[in-house]
C-alpha cells in the first residue's frame, strides 16, 4: 500500500503542475474565474508566481519517495503552511467581496491537503528519533 505521504505529495504535484499551466498560458482566464479584473500588472505577477507553482510540483514530486525522516516532516510542515494559509486567505478574501464563490474549490482542495500533510506529520513523528 502506498504511504499518506506519497499520495499526498503526487497529488500536490499534479495540482501545482496544473495551477502552473492554467497561470502561465491562460493567466487573463484565471483572473477573472476569480471574480477579478485582469490588468497588465496582476498577469505579470500571476505568470511570476506560476514559476514558484512549477517548482513546487517538482520538489512534491522529487520528494514523493522519501523515507520518513525529520527533512520529511519540515517539508510537510512547509505544505501545511502554504496550504493552510491559502485556504485562509481565500476564505477571508472571500468574506471582504473579494473573491465569488469559486474560490471555494480552490478552499477546499487546500484544506483537504492542508489535513493530509498534518497527518504525514503526525505519523511520521511517531516514526522518527529523536
Amino acid at each position: 500500500m502506498k504511504s499518506l505521504f506519497k499520495i499526498t505529495s503526487i497529488a500536490t504535484a499534479a495540482l501545482f503542475i496544473f495551477l502552473f499551466i492554467q497561470t502561465f498560458f491562460t493567466s487573463e482566464a484565471f483572473i477573472t474565474d476569480m471574480g477579478l479584473v485582469p490588468d497588465t500588472a496582476s498577469i505579470i505577477l500571476i505568470r511570476r508566481a506560476s514559476l514558484f507553482m512549477l517548482g513546487l510540483s517538482v520538489l512534491m514530486f522529487l520528494s514523493r519517495n522519501l523515507p520518513v525522516s525529520k527533512g520529511r516532516i519540515y517539508l510537510s510542515i512547509s505544505m501545511t503552511v502554504i496550504f493552510s494559509s491559502l485556504a485562509i486567505n481565500g476564505s477571508s478574501g472571500y468574506l471582504y467581496g473579494n473573491y465569488n464563490s469559486s474560490i471555494f474549490i480552490a478552499i477546499s482542495i487546500e484544506s483537504i491537503l492542508g489535513l493530509a500533510f498534518v497527518l504525514n506529520i503526525i505519523t511520521d513523528r511517531k516514526s522518527v528519533k529523536e
